[in-house]
Protein backbone atom coordinates (compact mmCIF):
# COMPACT_ATOMS: atom_id res chain seq x y z
CA UNK A 1 0.00 0.00 0.00
CA UNK A 2 1.46 3.36 -1.02
CA UNK A 3 1.66 6.56 1.00
CA UNK A 4 -1.31 8.16 -0.75
CA UNK A 5 -3.50 5.10 -0.12
CA UNK A 6 -2.57 5.17 3.56
CA UNK A 7 -3.26 8.89 3.78
CA UNK A 8 -6.68 8.53 2.14
CA UNK A 9 -7.46 5.63 4.47
CA UNK A 10 -7.00 7.86 7.51
CA UNK A 11 -8.48 11.07 6.09
CA UNK A 12 -11.31 12.64 8.08
CA UNK A 13 -13.22 15.92 8.12
CA UNK A 14 -13.06 17.87 11.35
CA UNK A 15 -15.58 20.73 11.67
CA UNK A 16 -14.14 24.19 12.24
CA UNK A 17 -16.20 24.50 15.41
CA UNK A 18 -14.35 21.52 16.93
CA UNK A 19 -10.92 22.55 15.62
CA UNK A 20 -11.16 25.84 17.47
CA UNK A 21 -11.70 24.53 20.99
CA UNK A 22 -10.16 25.85 24.19
CA UNK A 23 -9.00 23.16 26.62
CA UNK A 24 -5.92 21.79 28.33
CA UNK A 25 -5.84 18.48 26.46
CA UNK A 26 -2.41 16.91 26.24
CA UNK A 27 -0.92 15.86 22.91
CA UNK A 28 -2.02 12.24 23.43
CA UNK A 29 -5.53 13.28 24.46
CA UNK A 30 -6.00 15.47 21.38
CA UNK A 31 -4.70 12.70 19.09
CA UNK A 32 -7.12 10.21 20.64
CA UNK A 33 -9.93 12.77 20.24
CA UNK A 34 -9.12 12.91 16.51
CA UNK A 35 -8.89 9.12 16.23
CA UNK A 36 -12.36 8.81 17.77
CA UNK A 37 -13.82 11.41 15.40
CA UNK A 38 -12.22 9.55 12.46
CA UNK A 39 -13.63 6.21 13.64
CA UNK A 40 -17.08 7.68 14.34
CA UNK A 41 -17.09 9.34 10.94
CA UNK A 42 -16.42 5.98 9.28
CA UNK A 43 -19.60 4.75 10.97
CA UNK A 44 -21.57 7.85 9.91
CA UNK A 45 -21.78 9.06 13.52
CA UNK A 46 -24.53 6.64 14.44
CA UNK A 47 -25.76 7.25 18.00
CA UNK A 48 -24.85 4.88 20.77
CA UNK A 49 -21.72 2.97 21.62
CA UNK A 50 -18.83 2.30 19.24
CA UNK A 51 -15.80 0.05 19.72
CA UNK A 52 -12.30 0.78 18.43
CA UNK A 53 -9.55 -1.84 18.89
CA UNK A 54 -6.90 -0.56 21.30
CA UNK A 55 -4.08 -1.62 18.96
CA UNK A 56 -5.61 0.63 16.30
CA UNK A 57 -5.75 3.52 18.75
CA UNK A 58 -2.02 3.16 19.36
CA UNK A 59 -1.36 2.95 15.60
CA UNK A 60 -3.35 6.07 14.87
CA UNK A 61 -1.75 8.26 17.51
CA UNK A 62 1.82 7.24 16.66
CA UNK A 63 2.55 5.07 19.72
CA UNK A 64 2.63 1.70 18.04
CA UNK A 65 5.54 0.43 20.12
CA UNK A 66 3.67 1.27 23.34
CA UNK A 67 1.14 -0.95 25.05
CA UNK A 68 0.79 1.25 28.12
CA UNK A 69 -2.97 1.29 28.66
CA UNK A 70 -2.59 3.70 31.59
CA UNK A 71 -1.78 6.41 29.02
CA UNK A 72 -5.01 5.57 27.21
CA UNK A 73 -7.04 5.46 30.45
CA UNK A 74 -5.75 8.87 31.54
CA UNK A 75 -6.70 10.32 28.15
CA UNK A 76 -10.22 8.85 28.28
CA UNK A 77 -10.73 10.26 31.79
CA UNK A 78 -9.84 13.69 30.46
CA UNK A 79 -12.10 13.40 27.38
CA UNK A 80 -15.02 12.38 29.61
CA UNK A 81 -14.36 14.89 32.39
CA UNK A 82 -12.94 18.02 30.70
CA UNK A 83 -15.22 20.76 29.43
CA UNK A 84 -14.30 22.07 25.97
CA UNK A 85 -15.27 25.46 24.54
CA UNK A 86 -15.78 25.41 20.76
CA UNK A 87 -15.53 27.96 17.95
CA UNK A 88 -13.56 30.33 20.19
CA UNK A 89 -12.21 32.31 17.23
CA UNK A 90 -15.60 32.65 15.57
CA UNK A 91 -14.34 31.40 12.18
CA UNK A 92 -17.27 29.02 11.73
CA UNK A 93 -20.02 30.68 9.70
CA UNK A 94 -22.52 29.76 12.39
CA UNK A 95 -22.61 32.42 15.09
CA UNK A 96 -22.45 29.95 17.95
CA UNK A 97 -20.40 29.43 21.06
CA UNK A 98 -20.77 26.47 23.40
CA UNK A 99 -19.28 24.19 26.06
CA UNK A 100 -19.63 20.48 26.76
CA UNK A 101 -17.52 17.39 27.36
CA UNK A 102 -16.25 15.40 24.37
CA UNK A 103 -17.19 11.87 25.46
CA UNK A 104 -20.27 10.77 27.36
CA UNK A 105 -18.50 7.57 28.42
CA UNK A 106 -15.44 5.44 27.72
CA UNK A 107 -14.75 1.81 28.64
CA UNK A 108 -11.73 -0.43 27.93
CA UNK A 109 -12.92 -4.00 27.60
CA UNK A 110 -11.68 -7.09 25.74
CA UNK A 111 -8.95 -5.24 23.87
CA UNK A 112 -11.27 -2.47 22.65
CA UNK A 113 -12.06 1.12 23.53
CA UNK A 114 -15.85 1.36 23.78
CA UNK A 115 -17.05 4.96 23.72
CA UNK A 116 -20.14 7.14 23.41
CA UNK A 117 -19.77 10.63 21.95
CA UNK A 118 -21.46 13.49 23.73
CA UNK A 119 -24.68 14.13 21.70
CA UNK A 120 -23.80 17.84 21.42
CA UNK A 121 -20.46 16.97 19.80
CA UNK A 122 -22.27 14.59 17.42
CA UNK A 123 -24.52 17.48 16.44
CA UNK A 124 -21.52 19.73 15.71
CA UNK A 125 -19.83 17.02 13.66
CA UNK A 126 -22.93 15.99 11.71
CA UNK A 127 -23.83 19.53 10.69
CA UNK A 128 -20.56 21.32 9.94
CA UNK A 129 -20.63 24.66 8.17
CA UNK A 130 -16.88 24.43 7.54
CA UNK A 131 -14.31 21.75 8.17
CA UNK A 132 -10.61 20.87 8.06
CA UNK A 133 -9.34 17.83 6.14
CA UNK A 134 -6.90 15.98 8.40
CA UNK A 135 -4.90 12.77 7.92
CA UNK A 136 -4.27 10.87 11.13
CA UNK A 137 -1.02 9.40 9.84
CA UNK A 138 0.43 12.87 9.38
CA UNK A 139 -0.68 14.08 12.81
CA UNK A 140 0.82 10.94 14.36
CA UNK A 141 4.29 12.33 13.67
CA UNK A 142 3.73 15.50 15.69
CA UNK A 143 5.31 15.43 19.14
CA UNK A 144 4.29 18.78 20.63
CA UNK A 145 0.74 19.57 21.82
CA UNK A 146 0.83 23.15 20.62
CA UNK A 147 2.15 22.04 17.23
CA UNK A 148 -0.84 19.73 16.73
CA UNK A 149 -3.32 22.49 17.64
CA UNK A 150 -1.67 24.91 15.20
CA UNK A 151 -1.42 22.24 12.48
CA UNK A 152 -5.18 21.63 12.67
CA UNK A 153 -5.80 25.37 12.69
CA UNK A 154 -3.72 25.84 9.52
CA UNK A 155 -5.42 22.94 7.73
CA UNK A 156 -8.76 24.45 8.68
CA UNK A 157 -7.74 27.78 7.10
CA UNK A 158 -6.59 26.05 3.91
CA UNK A 159 -9.81 24.03 3.69
CA UNK A 160 -12.10 27.00 4.35
CA UNK A 161 -10.50 29.08 1.60
CA UNK A 162 -9.96 26.05 -0.66
CA UNK A 163 -6.43 27.16 -1.45
CA UNK A 164 -2.95 25.63 -1.31
CA UNK A 165 -1.51 28.71 0.38
CA UNK A 166 -3.08 31.27 2.72
CA UNK A 167 -2.11 34.25 4.84
CA UNK A 168 -3.75 34.08 8.26
CA UNK A 169 -3.78 37.11 10.56
CA UNK A 170 -4.70 36.35 14.19
CA UNK A 171 -4.66 38.69 17.23
CA UNK A 172 -1.95 37.41 19.53
CA UNK A 173 -4.38 37.14 22.47
CA UNK A 174 -6.47 34.71 20.42
CA UNK A 175 -3.38 32.62 19.66
CA UNK A 176 -2.80 32.38 23.43
CA UNK A 177 -6.43 31.31 23.83
CA UNK A 178 -6.32 28.77 21.00
CA UNK A 179 -3.21 27.15 22.52
CA UNK A 180 -4.59 27.37 26.08
CA UNK A 181 -1.55 29.37 27.22
CA UNK A 182 -1.87 31.90 30.05
CA UNK A 183 -1.62 35.43 28.65
CA UNK A 184 0.64 36.33 31.58
CA UNK A 185 3.37 34.43 29.79
CA UNK A 186 5.31 37.22 28.10
CA UNK A 187 5.44 37.23 24.31
CA UNK A 188 9.22 36.75 24.34
CA UNK A 189 8.89 33.39 26.09
CA UNK A 190 5.68 32.50 24.26
CA UNK A 191 7.46 33.03 20.95
CA UNK A 192 10.61 31.19 22.02
CA UNK A 193 9.05 28.23 23.84
CA UNK A 194 5.76 27.74 21.99
CA UNK A 195 5.46 29.38 18.57
CA UNK A 196 8.94 28.81 17.09
CA UNK A 197 9.37 25.13 18.06
CA UNK A 198 5.78 24.32 17.07
CA UNK A 199 6.10 25.84 13.59
CA UNK A 200 9.51 24.21 13.10
CA UNK A 201 7.98 20.80 13.86
CA UNK A 202 5.00 21.41 11.56
CA UNK A 203 7.26 22.40 8.67
CA UNK A 204 9.62 19.47 9.24
CA UNK A 205 7.17 16.62 9.84
CA UNK A 206 3.91 17.47 8.07
CA UNK A 207 2.53 18.31 4.64
CA UNK A 208 2.43 22.03 5.49
CA UNK A 209 5.10 24.76 5.48
CA UNK A 210 4.67 27.78 7.75
CA UNK A 211 6.48 31.08 8.19
CA UNK A 212 5.28 33.97 10.34
CA UNK A 213 5.81 37.55 11.33
CA UNK A 214 4.64 39.74 14.19
CA UNK A 215 2.66 42.96 13.75
CA UNK A 216 3.30 45.52 16.49
CA UNK A 217 1.55 48.51 17.98
CA UNK A 218 4.56 50.45 19.18
CA UNK A 219 6.70 47.88 21.00
CA UNK A 220 3.80 45.56 21.79
CA UNK A 221 3.04 42.57 19.55
CA UNK A 222 -0.67 42.63 18.70
CA UNK A 223 -1.01 40.18 15.79
CA UNK A 224 0.71 37.14 14.34
CA UNK A 225 0.66 36.71 10.57
CA UNK A 226 1.07 33.10 9.44
CA UNK A 227 1.98 32.27 5.84
CA UNK A 228 0.75 28.72 5.31
CA UNK A 229 1.47 26.61 2.24
CA UNK A 230 0.78 22.99 1.35
CA UNK A 231 3.97 21.23 0.27
CA UNK A 232 4.21 20.34 -3.41
CA UNK A 233 5.29 16.83 -2.44
CA UNK A 234 5.15 15.03 0.88
CA UNK A 235 6.29 11.56 1.84
CA UNK A 236 5.53 9.85 5.11
CA UNK A 237 8.69 9.15 7.10
CA UNK A 238 7.06 6.18 8.79
CA UNK A 239 7.62 2.45 8.84
CA UNK A 240 4.53 0.53 7.74
CA UNK A 241 4.04 -3.22 8.06
CA UNK A 242 2.10 -4.82 5.21
CA UNK A 243 -0.32 -1.95 4.90
CA UNK A 244 -1.23 -1.78 8.60
CA UNK A 245 -1.62 1.66 10.17
CA UNK A 246 1.22 1.21 12.68
CA UNK A 247 4.51 3.04 12.99
CA UNK A 248 7.59 2.52 15.13
CA UNK A 249 7.84 5.16 17.84
CA UNK A 250 11.05 7.20 17.79
CA UNK A 251 13.20 6.70 20.85
CA UNK A 252 13.17 10.32 21.95
CA UNK A 253 9.40 10.47 21.94
CA UNK A 254 9.00 7.38 24.16
CA UNK A 255 9.06 10.07 26.84
CA UNK A 256 5.31 10.53 26.45
CA UNK A 257 4.76 7.04 27.88
CA UNK A 258 7.94 6.72 29.95
CA UNK A 259 9.91 9.86 30.70
CA UNK A 260 13.07 8.19 32.07
CA UNK A 261 13.33 5.56 29.34
CA UNK A 262 12.93 8.12 26.55
CA UNK A 263 15.48 10.56 28.02
CA UNK A 264 18.02 7.79 28.57
CA UNK A 265 17.64 6.66 24.98
CA UNK A 266 18.20 10.24 23.83
CA UNK A 267 21.42 10.61 25.84
CA UNK A 268 22.69 7.25 24.57
CA UNK A 269 21.90 8.44 21.04
CA UNK A 270 24.55 11.14 21.52
CA UNK A 271 27.07 8.60 22.80
CA UNK A 272 26.67 8.92 26.57
CA UNK A 273 27.15 5.57 28.31
CA UNK A 274 24.18 3.83 29.90
CA UNK A 275 25.33 4.22 33.52
CA UNK A 276 26.35 7.84 33.05
CA UNK A 277 23.02 8.60 31.35
CA UNK A 278 21.13 7.08 34.29
CA UNK A 279 23.24 9.11 36.75
CA UNK A 280 22.54 12.34 34.87
CA UNK A 281 18.80 11.65 34.81
CA UNK A 282 18.84 10.93 38.54
CA UNK A 283 20.77 14.13 39.33
CA UNK A 284 19.32 16.73 36.95
CA UNK A 285 15.83 17.58 35.77
CA UNK A 286 14.45 16.96 32.30
CA UNK A 287 14.55 20.65 31.29
CA UNK A 288 18.25 21.02 32.15
CA UNK A 289 19.25 17.91 30.23
CA UNK A 290 17.21 18.76 27.13
CA UNK A 291 18.28 22.39 27.26
CA UNK A 292 21.93 21.40 27.12
CA UNK A 293 21.29 18.95 24.31
CA UNK A 294 19.81 21.88 22.41
CA UNK A 295 22.90 23.92 23.29
CA UNK A 296 25.07 21.16 21.80
CA UNK A 297 23.01 21.20 18.61
CA UNK A 298 23.26 25.00 18.39
CA UNK A 299 27.04 24.80 18.66
CA UNK A 300 27.19 22.21 15.90
CA UNK A 301 24.87 24.24 13.66
CA UNK A 302 27.09 27.30 14.14
CA UNK A 303 30.05 25.32 12.78
CA UNK A 304 31.89 24.75 16.04
CA UNK A 305 34.10 21.64 15.98
CA UNK A 306 33.35 19.28 18.86
CA UNK A 307 35.78 16.36 18.85
CA UNK A 308 34.23 14.41 21.70
CA UNK A 309 30.46 14.90 21.65
CA UNK A 310 29.60 12.60 24.62
CA UNK A 311 32.20 14.27 26.88
CA UNK A 312 31.07 17.74 25.81
CA UNK A 313 27.41 16.89 26.46
CA UNK A 314 28.11 15.43 29.92
CA UNK A 315 30.14 18.49 30.91
CA UNK A 316 27.48 20.82 29.46
CA UNK A 317 24.80 19.17 31.60
CA UNK A 318 26.91 19.10 34.75
CA UNK A 319 28.04 22.73 34.43
CA UNK A 320 24.85 23.90 32.69
CA UNK A 321 25.97 25.62 29.49
CA UNK A 322 22.53 27.06 28.83
CA UNK A 323 22.42 30.87 28.45
CA UNK A 324 21.92 32.45 31.87
CA UNK A 325 18.72 34.47 32.10
CA UNK A 326 18.65 38.07 33.32
CA UNK A 327 17.05 38.88 36.72
CA UNK A 328 13.87 39.91 34.92
CA UNK A 329 13.84 36.69 32.90
CA UNK A 330 14.41 34.68 36.10
CA UNK A 331 11.46 36.43 37.69
CA UNK A 332 9.29 35.70 34.66
CA UNK A 333 10.46 32.08 34.64
CA UNK A 334 9.54 31.69 38.31
CA UNK A 335 6.13 33.14 37.57
CA UNK A 336 5.74 30.72 34.66
CA UNK A 337 6.62 27.77 36.89
CA UNK A 338 4.05 28.89 39.45
CA UNK A 339 1.42 29.10 36.73
CA UNK A 340 2.32 25.62 35.49
CA UNK A 341 2.16 24.26 39.04
CA UNK A 342 -1.26 25.86 39.49
CA UNK A 343 -2.44 24.45 36.15
CA UNK A 344 -1.18 20.99 37.13
CA UNK A 345 -2.95 21.19 40.46
CA UNK A 346 -6.14 22.28 38.70
CA UNK A 347 -5.91 19.37 36.25
CA UNK A 348 -5.33 16.89 39.10
CA UNK A 349 -8.39 18.28 40.84
CA UNK A 350 -10.46 17.95 37.67
CA UNK A 351 -9.30 14.34 37.32
CA UNK A 352 -10.30 13.68 40.93
CA UNK A 353 -13.71 15.23 40.25
CA UNK A 354 -14.15 12.91 37.26
CA UNK A 355 -13.22 10.00 39.53
CA UNK A 356 -15.79 11.22 42.06
CA UNK A 357 -18.50 11.27 39.39
CA UNK A 358 -17.66 7.67 38.44
CA UNK A 359 -17.76 6.74 42.15
CA UNK A 360 -21.21 8.34 42.48
CA UNK A 361 -22.48 6.52 39.42
CA UNK A 362 -21.20 3.15 40.68
CA UNK A 363 -22.83 3.72 44.08
CA UNK A 364 -26.10 4.67 42.39
CA UNK A 365 -26.11 1.45 40.39
CA UNK A 366 -25.32 -0.59 43.53
CA UNK A 367 -28.16 0.99 45.52
CA UNK A 368 -30.59 0.60 42.61
CA UNK A 369 -29.77 -3.11 42.33
CA UNK A 370 -30.70 -3.57 46.01
CA UNK A 371 -34.20 -2.12 45.58
CA UNK A 372 -37.30 -4.33 45.13
CA UNK A 373 -37.96 -5.35 41.48
CA UNK A 374 -41.34 -3.54 41.48
CA UNK A 375 -39.71 -0.28 42.54
CA UNK A 376 -37.01 -0.67 39.89
CA UNK A 377 -39.56 -1.25 37.13
CA UNK A 378 -41.68 1.72 38.18
CA UNK A 379 -38.64 4.02 38.04
CA UNK A 380 -37.64 2.67 34.61
CA UNK A 381 -41.08 3.15 33.09
CA UNK A 382 -41.48 6.67 34.50
CA UNK A 383 -38.10 7.67 33.11
CA UNK A 384 -38.72 6.15 29.67
CA UNK A 385 -41.94 8.14 29.34
CA UNK A 386 -40.03 11.38 29.91
CA UNK A 387 -37.61 10.46 27.09
CA UNK A 388 -40.46 10.01 24.64
CA UNK A 389 -41.54 13.64 25.18
CA UNK A 390 -40.61 16.67 23.10
CA UNK A 391 -37.83 17.72 25.48
CA UNK A 392 -35.56 14.85 24.41
CA UNK A 393 -33.03 15.25 21.60
CA UNK A 394 -33.28 13.33 18.33
CA UNK A 395 -30.11 11.43 19.22
CA UNK A 396 -31.56 10.21 22.53
CA UNK A 397 -34.89 9.19 20.97
CA UNK A 398 -33.08 7.33 18.18
CA UNK A 399 -30.98 5.46 20.72
CA UNK A 400 -34.11 4.66 22.73
CA UNK A 401 -35.96 3.31 19.67
CA UNK A 402 -33.03 1.11 18.69
CA UNK A 403 -31.96 -0.37 22.05
CA UNK A 404 -34.64 0.58 24.57
CA UNK A 405 -33.47 0.72 28.16
CA UNK A 406 -30.36 -1.31 27.23
CA UNK A 407 -28.96 1.73 25.42
CA UNK A 408 -25.78 2.84 27.29
CA UNK A 409 -26.79 6.47 26.66
CA UNK A 410 -30.27 5.94 28.11
CA UNK A 411 -28.93 4.07 31.14
CA UNK A 412 -26.37 6.80 31.76
CA UNK A 413 -29.12 9.43 31.81
CA UNK A 414 -31.35 7.24 33.98
CA UNK A 415 -28.80 6.66 36.71
CA UNK A 416 -27.68 10.29 36.62
CA UNK A 417 -31.27 11.31 37.41
CA UNK A 418 -31.51 8.76 40.24
CA UNK A 419 -28.34 9.92 41.97
CA UNK A 420 -29.99 12.66 44.03
CA UNK A 421 -32.61 10.23 45.27
CA UNK A 422 -30.35 7.29 46.16
CA UNK A 423 -27.13 8.91 47.35
CA UNK A 424 -27.13 9.99 51.00
CA UNK A 425 -23.58 9.63 52.43
CA UNK A 426 -21.38 12.76 52.75
CA UNK A 427 -18.70 11.48 50.34
CA UNK A 428 -21.43 10.78 47.77
CA UNK A 429 -22.96 14.25 47.97
CA UNK A 430 -19.99 16.60 48.47
CA UNK A 431 -16.75 16.55 46.53
CA UNK A 432 -14.63 17.82 49.46
CA UNK A 433 -16.03 15.06 51.68
CA UNK A 434 -15.05 12.57 48.98
CA UNK A 435 -11.49 13.95 49.04
CA UNK A 436 -11.37 13.44 52.82
CA UNK A 437 -12.86 9.97 52.38
CA UNK A 438 -10.10 8.97 49.95
CA UNK A 439 -7.40 10.39 52.23
CA UNK A 440 -8.71 8.36 55.15
CA UNK A 441 -8.69 5.21 53.01
CA UNK A 442 -5.07 5.77 51.96
CA UNK A 443 -3.74 6.76 55.37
Amino acid sequence: MGDMDLLEQTLFYKPTGTVQIANNFTLIERKILNAIIWHSQKHKFKPGEHALPIRDVFHLIGLDSSRNQDVLKDAIRSLVGTVVEWNILGADRVDEWGVCTFLASGVIRNGKLQYILNPKIVEKINQPTLYAKIQLLVQSQIRKRHALVLYEFFLDALSRLQKTSVRVVVPVVQVYELLSVNTEMGYKFFNRDVIKPSLAEITKHTDVEVTYEANKDGRRVVELVFNVKKKDSFQLSLDFDSGRLDHVEKLEEARSANRVGGLQALLEHYGVGKRKAQALIKTYDDERIRGNIEKLLQEKRSGKTINNVPAYLVKAIEEDYRPKPSPKEQEEEQARRKREAAAKKKKEREALKAEWERFRMERTREYFAKQPPEWQEEKRQTFLKTLEGEGSSDVVRASLRKNGFESPMVQGMFFTELREELLTRPEELEFEKYVDFQKSKNS
